[in-house]
């Protein structure tokens, strides 16, 4: 390794003029202007500074949530900070040259003032400091230069003191006479061995040979080449336990399995499920099946045997064949504890109209069907008010059944069916639907009523539609 180094001398030299300055006096008064005098009441048209006596004085370093050092004479005398203002809202205090904040605050009543950026030079007194090498501001610092580690203490009053230290291997300084011996001693010019070269003072690396841990090429698929032991197509490359070494490539048809017997724990076996019979047999994960129905689907004839049924109708129920028998259909299911089913054996809907022409009179009351057993229904209405009555209007749906005794939806809780409430609302393109559970007695019709009402030249107009369900 090739050092050089440079000796510093890093001369200081400090021109100083002396000046002793003076504290310097700030005075204010807790003040704010813009506000008005009320009189019996009367608030005044012109504006007024009001005085805020007695609150509390805070004085910090400008910019800053510090509290300053202040004084209450020039003489060096401290004061509180904060202090309190006088009964007049006067303050006052003295501080050393610089820049400060003043605020005014109070919890009751509520004040919250504050001066901000208050200059304090003395320009007066006895000799003393009044520059440094030209530099006149009220506060100068001295420091090293960039990147120098010089450092500067005040050890007592009135004393600056600048530190150079001496260099050593994590801090720059000056260097002492065994440094200077040392680096005078330095290591002679280093020479370069291929496959190291250096030009200029750029260290290369050339192609690195085998022998020196490299492999002599200069691309990644040469040099893995390089390296392989592989001789043959199909040869892999595994671990014998000890360094890599070839596995030549199988026999065709051949599997990679596991066998700890051989050198490099794998090897090449032949495969024992190659040659498959089919169709595949139910013992052995398949159906035994070649082919089946179209249409139909395969099922278990026996323990051990699949077959297929035969075709199964669009849209009609599976239903099943029994012991040994496969699956089939036998038509759409049309019937449901003796009623007619609207669908492939969906709940029967037992009266659904289309929906009504445009209505201005009550309607009904009207049968929608009457069971011929006892059963459990669904009653759904939908109604949309079309054309807005000129003053008012009201339209009730209601439903009515017997159970045994006459009921009706008007005398069911209004809050557990309230879209049963007469509608009043009057308004053009509302729409009222709901739908109510009820139990029937045999023979017993269901009906349904719209009770109607319109004031005014313009009647409201409204069409319906309602139906009914059994759900058992």
């Amino acid at each position: 390794m090739f050092r050089s180094a440079k000796l510093w001398l890093l001369p200081v030299a400090l021109l100083v003029s002396l000046r002793v300055d003076a504290n310097e006096q700030a005075t204010g008064w807790c003040q704010q202007g813009g506000n008005t005098v009320t009189t019996a009441g009367i608030s005044s048209s012109n504006y007024w500074q009001q005085t805020f006596p007695s609150v509390t004085v805070s004085v910090y370093n400008h910019a800053t949530l510090t509290l300053s050092t202040i004084y209450s004479n020039n003489t060096g005398t401290s004061k509180a900070n904060p202090f309190t203002a006088g009964s007049d809202g006067s303050w006052f205090f003295y501080a050393a040259n610089g820049r400060y904040d003043v605020t005014c605050t109070n919890s009751s009543p509520t004040v919250s003032l504050s001066f901000p950026d208050i200059l304090l030079f003395d320009n007066g007194g006895v000799s003393g400091i009044t520059s440094i090498n030209s530099q006149t501001g009220p506060s100068i610092t001295i420091q090293g230069a960039s990147g120098q580690p010089i450092t500067v203490t005040t050890p007592s009053s009135n004393t600056v003191q600048i530190n150079l230290p001496q260099a050593n291997g994590s801090t720059n300084g000056f260097l002492a006479s065994s440094d200077w011996t040392t680096f005078n001693s330095k290591q002679s010019a280093l020479t370069f061995s291929s496959p190291l070269a250096n030009s200029s003072g750029t260290v290369s690396l050339g192609t690195v040979g085998i022998l020196l841990g490299g492999t002599g090429q200069t691309t990644a698929s040469a040099a893995f080449a390089a390296l392989s032991p592989l001789t043959t197509v199909g040869d892999l490359i595994v671990f014998n336990g000890t360094v890599p070494v070839r596995l030549a490539g199988g026999t065709n048809g051949y599997f990679l399995t596991r066998n700890t017997s051989s050198g490099v724990g794998i090897s090449w076996t032949a495969c024992s499920i190659c040659s498959v019979t089919t169709p595949i047999s139910v013992a052995n994960g398949g159906t035994g099946l070649s082919s089946g129905t179209s249409g139909g689907v395969p099922c278990y004839t026996g323990a051990t045997t699949v077959a297929s049924s035969s075709l199964l109708v669009s849209g009609n129920p599976l239903i099943g064949g029994g012991s040994g028998v496969c699956p089939g259909t036998t038509g759409p299911f049309s019937a449901y504890n003796s009623l007619t089913l609207t669908g492939q054996g969906m709940p029967p809907i037992l009266y659904s109209p289309a929906l009504s022409s445009s209505q201005s009179a009550t309607v009904g009351p009207t049968t929608m069907f009457t069971p011929a057993s006892a059963g459990i229904f669904e009653l759904c209405y939908y109604a949309v008010v079309t054309q807005a009555a000129t003053s008012s209007s009201s339209l009730t749906p209601t439903f009515s059944w017997n159970d045994g005794s006459a009921r009706s939806t008007t005398g069911l809780i209004a809050a557990n069916v309230p879209n049963f409430q007469a509608y009043t609302g009057n308004s053009s393109g509302a729409v009222l639907n709901g739908c109510v559970t009820i139990a029937s007695a045999a023979s017993q019709a269901i009906t349904f009523t719209f009770t109607y009402a319109s004031s005014g030249a313009t009647a409201m107009n409204y069409i319906y539609v309602v139906s009914t369900k059994e759900i058992r």
